[in-house]
């Protein structure tokens, strides 16, 4: 069954609606306040300026972080529409294993969703195999890091849920051993994953002169070249 979910999430969305903002979680968070010194500096051609005072901003922001010295921020500014964006960043991957960036959330789940899935690992299964984005209006969100709280927001949120992308494509020959087949230059990569079934093919290659699909059976070992065809 589905629970509120309080776990480490490869990559999430949250956006609330009452101030605009959007969280990154585990990557990162994109304000919409500015620097309005650091535009007027830009603007008047005063690059220099403009970039020493970024820096001491960024540096001091950095030791602000709440789970400081095991995390600190990250600061990007973009002067062409005045956005900061702000991330989570670990000062090294013993802290990332100490103290791991966790959410905690409480979703609307859809009937559909309930109706076709029994819990979280088969929807995040599901999105992963499918590389299906996935969307919920959620009620309230927390980011922990370690046992400390981060942030926590309550209101009317959008989470967006994203699956981290398939391996790309290696390069590899395929043959037969009687020589039916032979291709001595191939991109394959996994097009998606079905009843455990992995389907791969070589579409992503450029200038490929032959399309290829192979389907392996996780579940009885099999492997089939399912077909070809020349450009």
């Amino acid at each position: 069954m589905f629970r509120r979910i309080k776990k480490s999430i490869a990559k999430a969305i949250v956006k609330n609606k009452g101030n605009n903002n959007t969280f990154y979680v585990n990557s990162v968070v994109n304000t919409q306040d500015s620097f309005n010194e650091i535009q007027k500096l830009i603007r008047e051609g005063k690059t220099s300026e403009a970039a020493d005072l970024f820096s001491g901003l960024v540096k001091g922001a950095a030791a602000q972080h709440p789970a400081f010295p095991h995390w600190r921020y990250g600061i990007d500014f973009n002067p062409e529409n005045g956005s900061v964006t702000l991330s989570h960043v670990p000062s090294s991957k013993e802290a990332l294993k100490s103290h791991p960036l966790k959410g905690s959330v409480d979703v609307n789940l859809p009937d559909e969703i309930k109706a076709n899935f029994k819990n979280w690992g088969e929807l995040i299964r599901y999105s992963y195999n499918t590389q299906t984005t996935l969307e919920f209006d959620a009620t309230s969100f927390e980011t922990w890091i370690g046992k400390k709280l981060i942030d926590k927001q309550k209101g009317e949120i959008k989470l967006k849920l994203i699956p981290h992308s398939f391996p790309p494509p290696s390069p590899m020959r395929l043959y037969t051993t009687n020589g039916s087949v032979s291709f001595d230059y191939l991109e394959i990569g996994v097009s998606k994953i079905e009843n455990n079934i992995i389907y791969m093919d070589n579409a992503q290659q450029e200038n490929n002169i032959v399309a290829v699909q192979l389907m392996i059976n996780l579940q009885k070992g099999a492997f089939l070249l399912e077909g070809f065809s020349g450009t």
